[in-house]
């Protein structure tokens, strides 16, 4: 495998929690999973690097509405790869002439 040719990358996301430690009114201390961050990043033959990162309390907050909101839907999917034809089709130029 060459270097330079990478046709196996994969776009990914993934929560990676934040962990408090609380103190109860006894004194006994536990620790609490937080929603902590959420890494958007892709996977290079099985190495994640992370290219963005945003708090996930948010997103997770938006998927609890999304699903009281719609509760017989399922998660909405990503839209599909445009076709070839579709793809030539609205990347084509456009000539624009000036009007007086």
């Amino acid at each position: 495998m060459s270097y330079t040719d990478f046709q196996d990358m994969q776009l990914v996301g993934r929560r990676v929690p934040d962990y408090s430690v609380e103190t109860d009114a006894n004194g006994a201390k536990h620790q609490v999973e937080l929603p902590g961050m959420f890494e958007v990043g892709f996977n290079l033959d099985g190495v994640f690097r992370s290219i963005y990162t945003f708090k996930a309390a948010g997103l997770l907050a938006d998927i609890e509405r999304f699903k009281k909101a719609n509760p017989d839907s399922v998660a909405p999917q990503a839209p599909s790869a445009p076709s070839a034809t579709t793809a030539a089709a609205s990347t084509s130029p456009v000539a624009i002439t000036p009007t007086q």
